[in-house]
């Protein structure tokens, strides 16, 4: 490069440049790795609706986003739903599903508002610090938003999104197909 550094791996280790880790840093890690695991997750829920051979279908999920993945595994759901048995006791797997994809987009919209939103340390004794969000739209010009938070806020955050990954799992959870030619059964026009 002409201009700026290449990134290169340092010879220090964490606790040499940082010091010991912080409860707040370890709450924001734990969400990215919680959510790490639910695109996972919901992946392989595609992959198993797809009865595909997981090389192949990594190909399908690995440029979906987050939302394109719901939207698929959900519409795949309702087209199976008169001929596969998903794990919802008595309950309506309808109903369910819209449940579930309901608090997916909720774990996405949690995540995506702690990793876009700026930090500034509000309080170093209580380790609290705010949150602060800016968005300028044609409708309502320029909005703040802040809030402030501490590492018990962001584990609440990455425990809810490791539960509804534990939703997603439960509910895909022994399936049975009782006809799987009614799965390609019915009108597919636009």
């Amino acid at each position: 490069m002409k201009y700026f550094e290449e990134f290169q791996p340092s010879e220090y280790t964490f606790r040499e440049r940082i010091g010991d880790p912080n409860a707040f840093d370890a709450g924001i890690g734990k969400i990215v790795l919680c959510f790490s695991d639910l695109e996972v997750i919901v992946s392989n829920a595609l992959l198993q609706l797809l009865v595909l051979i997981p090389c192949y279908g990594r190909n399908v999920t690995a440029e979906l986003s987050f939302k394109n993945k719901v939207d698929t595994m959900a519409s795949l759901v309702r087209q199976r739903l008169p001929s596969t048995c998903f794990n919802v006791a008595n309950d309506p797997p309808g109903e369910v599903l819209d449940e579930l994809v309901k608090i997916l987009f909720q774990a996405e919209e949690l995540h995506n508002r702690i990793m876009h939103s700026a930090w500034v340390l509000a309080k170093l004794k209580d380790d609290l610090w705010t949150r602060v969000k800016l968005t300028a739209k044609a409708s309502h010009g320029l909005r703040e938003k802040s809030e402030e938070m501490g590492p018990d806020d962001l584990l609440d955050i990455a425990d809810y999104i490791s539960c509804v990954g534990m939703n997603v799992e439960e509910f895909f959870l022994d399936i049975e197909t009782r006809n799987p030619s009614e799965d390609f059964s019915g009108d597919v026009s636009t």
